[in-house]
């Protein structure tokens, strides 16, 4: 064999060798390179809040109960003020109303202290007295009631026997103040001032 076959040989070797067989693994490294199930796994992100996240988050919530509880806070603030005027309101026309038609149905009247009234009705006595801030009203048997209710306190209270020249008739004033019991935060209590005149015919 002469030496340009054993060349020729010997190049052919070589391109089979460095040839198809390298390009094949060289397709494969690539394939591997591009493909994701040979590529090692990546952490992922964790899903969640960040830092800054929650501290607007919190700071919305805060914003919206404080809303919450100012709106809550005067809701309460104007029921507690109206029941506080009825409450007074009614009291007032109550215990006047009392007075007149005890007065006005009494045989004798006498009125010790400007804070006590006493009545003589059908042979028994009635008396109105100031015990702190209620007006309590003594009848037979020794039953005592409060003519204002809870939600109320009389903070004065005047019975006034007018002169009468006739002699024909009893005439009393009464002038009295209310003021409520419960007055929620940041509200005043309310007060009320009453004021009557009965006449009772003497018997």
């Amino acid at each position: 064999m002469n030496e340009k076959r054993i060349f020729e040989i010997r190049n052919l070797k070589l391109e089979l060798e460095s040839g198809p067989l390298e390009t094949l693994k060289s397709k494969i490294q690539r394939f591997k390179d591009s493909s994701s199930i040979f590529q090692p796994p990546t952490s992922r992100k964790s899903s969640g809040f960040t830092l800054v996240e929650l501290i607007i988050y919190m700071a919305l919530l805060s914003a919206f109960l404080l809303v919450l509880t100012n709106i809550f806070t005067a809701v309460l603030r104007v029921r507690v003020d109206s029941q506080s005027s009825s409450s007074v309101e009614q009291d007032g026309r109550f215990i006047l109303a009392r007075l007149a038609y005890d007065i006005n149905r009494a045989t004798t009247d006498t009125v010790p202290n400007p804070t006590s009234l006493n009545l003589t009705i059908s042979g028994q006595t009635y008396s109105y007295v100031l015990n702190g801030t209620n007006l309590q009203l003594t009848q037979p048997g020794s039953l005592v009631d409060s003519l204002n209710g809870s939600g109320s306190q009389i903070t004065s209270l005047s019975f006034q026997k007018i002169a009468n020249t006739g002699g024909k008739e009893d005439t009393i004033k009464i002038q009295l103040s209310l003021q409520s019991s419960a007055v929620a935060q940041g509200a005043t209590r309310e007060i009320r001032s009453f004021s009557t005149t009965v006449g009772r015919r003497v018997r």
